[in-house]
């Protein structure tokens, strides 16, 4: 018993100290990704296969990149189609939307349905291209190479130097949200909010936008619309 508690903590401990390890991290452009290191993942793909992985997520393309189970200096890439989800270690869960993979923020069942809330961080371009021409085309694209089964990827990534990254600017990203209501998933925007609403929910819609304000860019407008509006 002392035995399994001892391991027990072990296993907490190490959880514990890699999400404090990524607490401050941000992307940059030698390694646009989630995290900071590869992390252990289960992968559900849309043929019904349950993988495991260390994996990260690029945050450019929006897409799965995991270590190859054959050679470990060789990252591999997935096209999102292939993916139903992916959770990390740390609890994190990604799925698709719009073909890119997005972290799921909160889950909730409402009259016998799903609704979601998602988070999507990506590159924003426009003020990418306005920083130093020292880091231009650092990102790196990856290949597109859709229709092929998830297990036929076998693209070649150059090996990062994790020790160098910290020598560049954090890339500036943009953050969208999207919600899944009634088995239908659309971008948080006043428009498409407005369209899944009834006309009493619009008018009180409309008078909660009046007392605080909303940003369709900020996790803490996205929340209070979602847990306000779509948790009923």
């Amino acid at each position: 018993m002392t035995r399994l508690l001892f391991i027990l903590t072990l296993q907490f401990l190490a959880l514990t100290s890699m999400a404090a390890d990524n607490d401050n991290w941000q992307p940059v452009p030698s390694w646009p990704f989630i995290y900071q290191k590869f992390q252990k993942a289960v992968i559900y793909t849309t043929s019904d296969k349950k993988i495991s992985a260390t994996a990260n997520i690029h945050i450019k393309q929006g897409q799965l990149w995991f270590i190859s189970s054959k050679d470990k200096d060789t990252k591999l890439q997935a096209a999102t189609s292939t993916i139903k989800k992916v959770v990390f270690a740390d609890g994190k869960t990604f799925m698709p939307i719009e073909d890119r993979l997005c972290a799921v923020v909160r889950e909730d069942t409402v009259a016998f349905q799903i609704s979601r809330l998602y988070h999507d961080i990506r590159v924003d371009m426009d003020r990418y291209n306005e920083m130093s021409t020292s880091n231009t085309g650092a990102i790196a694209d990856g290949i597109d190479l859709p229709g092929m089964d998830f297990t036929d990827f076998t693209i070649d990534v150059a090996s990062r130097n994790s020790a160098e990254i910290l020598d560049y600017q954090p890339l500036p990203v943009k953050e969208k949200f999207y919600i899944t209501y009634h088995g239908d998933t659309f971008e948080f925007s006043e428009g498409a909010v407005l369209k899944h609403l009834s006309k009493e929910e619009r008018n009180a819609y409309r008078s909660y936008t009046r007392k605080a304000e909303v940003i369709s860019s900020n996790i803490d407008s996205a929340m209070d619309v979602y847990t306000t509006f779509f948790l009923k």
